[in-house]
């Protein structure tokens, strides 16, 4: 499978909070067009990961591509390549919609006027 066909390619991933260590070594590879899903039991790593593939959490050691795209090196490249929905509202449960998406949009630069248009 070559850098172009994987969605995502994790290598050696590592996440340490201080002597907790959350990611132990992950090695995964998921191919462009796949849908696939974390399992396991509280604790076992999935939103760290998930947190790590997003942005939200910077690794501690491995190498993470997403669509041949360096996590690191490409940041904003890999940041407009993940569309993440948490699992808690994180957003004034009365604010308009229309200002709900105009914050959402600052997140990849997309200036007012656009998504107002948009």
């Amino acid at each position: 499978m070559n850098e172009v066909e994987k969605a995502i390619d994790v290598r050696g991933l590592r996440k340490v909070y201080g002597v907790l260590e959350a990611l132990r070594g992950i090695n995964l590879q998921v191919k462009a067009g796949e849908f696939f899903g974390l399992l396991g039991p509280n604790g076992a790593g999935k939103t760290t990961t998930l947190n790590v593939l997003s942005g939200l959490a910077n690794k501690t050691e491995g190498d993470v591509t997403l669509f041949g795209h360096d996590l690191i090196r490409e940041y904003r490249n890999c940041r407009h390549l993940v569309g993440l929905v948490p699992q808690e509202f994180n957003f004034d449960l009365f604010a308009k919609v229309e200002k709900i998406l105009i914050f959402q949009g600052g997140y990849f630069g997309i200036p007012v006027e656009e998504c107002k248009r948009r």
